[in-house]
């Protein structure tokens, strides 16, 4: 039986949001990945509410998959 891990990051400097969501498995005790299901960049918007800044993020990733 194989386990299945998903990893999304955002990464935010001045300018730039960047995405990326990696894929891992384990088969048996062999881990195979990251392999690369998405990635982007956009362009970052202000916001100062940093719980509403994670929620974008999470819609962002949403919307990229």
């Amino acid at each position: 039986m194989s386990k299945r891990r998903l990893v999304a990051s955002v990464v935010e400097d001045a300018t730039t949001i960047s995405v990326t969501v990696d894929v891992f498995e384990t088969v048996g005790n062999v881990e195979i990945g990251p392999t690369r299901v998405a990635e982007s960049q956009v362009l970052s918007w202000p916001c100062t509410d940093r719980e509403q800044w994670q929620r974008d993020m999470v819609v962002l990733v949403l919307e990229l998959l």
